[in-house]
């Protein structure tokens, strides 16, 4: 089976993706940009057929006729009998979709939407579930994607899951080899700590993660034998770094801008976030083997998949509820709890929790958070592809669904002016 799947930039979710698929058909992958406009990934090779559309900037960057051209011309030679899709929001999916039903190859809708990550609009989920009607199958997350899919007009048959996969093995078998480094504990990482990592923007929700923290240090124990307080690690960079370091601030919170072990070792009794900024995907095995726990409080999420890397991390896991990830993989008080964002006292309390936490019952989530995740890895992912490939050509063709052909027509058009 010849296989097309298409990305916007291949960053390491993806290669990890690309990986597992070519167990089950010969891949032919395009991305869209070389670069991506919202995460700074070092570029990743991968033993199959890929194509940059725009080597030198992102998809945004190449003028419309330009990019219909050269995405066309890729999925013209290479002569698939099925096209991945991610998604239906920008220019890429709409033109590889029209070129689908112009050569009628069957399509699989790639996706990791749920009915909460945005506010829905009724005429906006109208179009949308018209284009999806054009699609043969669909690939995505879990319960949630699944449901939010058969919401939009797929048959529920034609849908599967293991879309969001990372590569297991790497994260096991490299926070592992950094435990083994500092056997008798994690002091060798300055841990235990809390840690989270985000693209610093307004949805990752990290001003409430902040003041949950805050109430957290100042709920510690005051008793002499008290173990000390964790620090709290935020990992990653964005639009706002300034704000988030202005407001650590405000809470009294001391402020470290390495990673826990790179800098002097100094006690912090009124708790410390360290913001050792952007790291590449080589670096982090080591900043989970230190944590004692995970903590991810966005208000919308479609996924997660930094939960996936530290339960892959063997760490306990503290996600909202909004997050599209923590039905599927977090089971409460198994390998960690679900919070609401009515307020911070929520999560505050979950951070006390796990933290006085002996560390055998601890170890122990982290070791359910690794058998869960498990199930959620290559072989899913495998699995689900290998089955929305097989129904999306056994699916009845697609082009007698004028009306749907004739709105996407217009959607490329308004594209392309």
């Amino acid at each position: 089976m010849k296989s097309v799947v298409l990305f916007d930039n291949f960053g390491p979710y993806h290669v990890a993706r690309l990986k597992a698929a070519t167990g089950v058909a010969d891949i032919t992958a395009v991305e869209f940009g070389g670069e991506s406009a919202n995460y700074l990934w070092e570029e990743s090779q991968v033993a199959l057929k890929i194509f940059t559309l725009n080597p030198s900037g992102t998809s945004w960057e190449m003028s419309r006729s330009d990019f219909r051209d050269r995405l066309h011309k890729v999925l013209d030679e290479a002569r698939p009998d099925v096209v991945f899709i991610p998604g239906w929001a920008t220019p890429g999916p709409l033109l590889a979709l029209k070129w689908c039903l112009k050569n009628r190859i069957p399509a699989v809708m790639m996706s990791e939407s749920t009915a909460w990550d945005v506010p829905r609009v009724f005429f906006r989920e109208w179009i949308k579930s018209t284009v999806v009607s054009l699609a043969s199958s669909a690939l995505v997350g879990g319960q949630p994607q699944r449901d939010y899919m058969i919401q939009l007009g797929m048959p529920a048959e034609r849908i599967f899951t293991g879309y969001n996969m990372v590569d297991n093995e790497f994260f096991i078998s490299q926070s592992d080899l950094w435990r083994e480094n500092h056997p008798d504990s994690p002091a060798g990482h300055r841990g235990p700590y809390f840690l989270a990592s985000n693209r610093f923007v307004y949805k990752k929700n990290l001003f409430f993660l902040l003041d949950a923290y805050a109430g957290y240090v100042k709920g510690w124990p005051s008793s002499p034998t008290a173990s000390p307080i964790w620090p709290l690690v935020l990992l990653g960079d964005g639009e706002l770094r300034e704000p988030l370091l202005e407001h650590a601030r405000k809470l009294g919170l001391d402020l470290e801008f390495t990673a826990p072990w790179e800098g002097v070792e100094t006690p912090h009794p009124r708790g410390c976030v360290y913001f050792p900024g952007f790291r590449q995907v080589n670096e982090l095995p080591r900043f989970y083997a230190g944590a004692g726990a995970f903590v991810h409080a966005s208000l919308s999420e479609q996924w997660g998949l930094v939960v996936n890397e530290a339960m892959a991390s063997e760490l306990p896991v503290l996600v909202s509820k909004p997050c599209g990830c923590a039905i599927d993989l977090v089971k409460e008080g198994e390998n960690g709890y679900t919070f609401v964002l009515s307020a911070p006292a929520a999560l505050t309390d979950l951070l006390l929790k796990i933290s006085l936490m002996d560390s055998s019952p601890r170890k122990k989530m982290g070791q359910r958070s690794r058998s869960i995740i498990s199930d959620w890895g290559e072989g899913h992912f495998a699995n689900g592809f290998r089955s929305a490939a097989e129904a999306a050509l056994q699916a009845p063709p697609k082009g007698s669904k004028i009306f749907a052909r004739l709105l996407l027509e217009v959607f490329c058009r308004r594209l392309m002016a």
